[in-house]
């Protein structure tokens, strides 16, 4: 059995910007201004936590009253703006490599194995299957959560479909849901629920 350093142990539990992004596409099948967006998103939701690879650390011996604050350079930018090598441009218009936690970002945008429906179900019709999507979204509206992206459609409107004796595949779901009348009750690109909250705070 080899033996993996505490340095070593500590890489693999982070991802490179760029690694996540190659993951992301191959995983959900899109491509790259779409995997930035989505990562971007995750992390200003706060659903990933990321950092610098070289940012500085809180000292050990940090022991007055108020919070330590990381110096600007390695605050996450709010515009995104990559290199040739998927670094980020920090605050200093300095291209750094940047890192996510790698079983956050598991969580986020790794294919979830949905339950097999029980064999009772009946395919559903069209009909059935857009009245899911659009109570899926009014859901999301009404308890103040993000709104299901494409790729978490299925997930949402599936126990919904369920409960009516119904059941759809992913594809189904995804095809109706990428509908204009859908795609406008989505986030667009960029926009964050911390965004939304900063704004209502002003």
């Amino acid at each position: 059995m080899r033996y993996i350093s505490k340095t070593e142990s500590k890489r693999r539990r982070w991802l490179d910007l760029a690694t996540a992004i190659d993951c992301h596409k191959a995983i959900n099948d899109c491509e790259e201004p779409d995997a930035i967006r989505d990562i971007k998103a995750a992390v200003f939701d706060r659903k990933i936590p990321c950092k610098f690879e070289d940012q500085k650390e809180q000292p050990r011996d940090w022991k007055l009253p108020f919070q330590w604050v990381p110096p600007i350079s390695d605050m996450v930018p709010e515009v995104w703006k990559l290199d040739r090598k998927k670094r980020l441009k920090d605050t200093t218009g300095r291209f750094r490599p940047f890192l996510l936690l790698k079983s956050a970002f598991d969580r986020c945008f790794k294919e979830q194995d949905l339950p097999e429906p029980p064999e009772s179900l009946r395919q559903a019709p069209e009909s059935e299957i857009r009245k899911a999507i659009t109570e899926a979204y009014e859901d999301a509206e009404a308890q103040g959560r993000k709104p299901p992206n494409i790729r978490e459609l299925a997930g949402a409107v599936q126990p919904l479909l369920q409960a009516k004796g119904y059941t759809a595949s992913g594809l189904t779901i995804q095809k109706l849901g990428d509908r204009p009348e859908y795609k406008r009750r989505r986030r667009p690109p960029g926009k964050t629920l911390t965004g939304e909250h900063r704004l209502k705070q002003k």
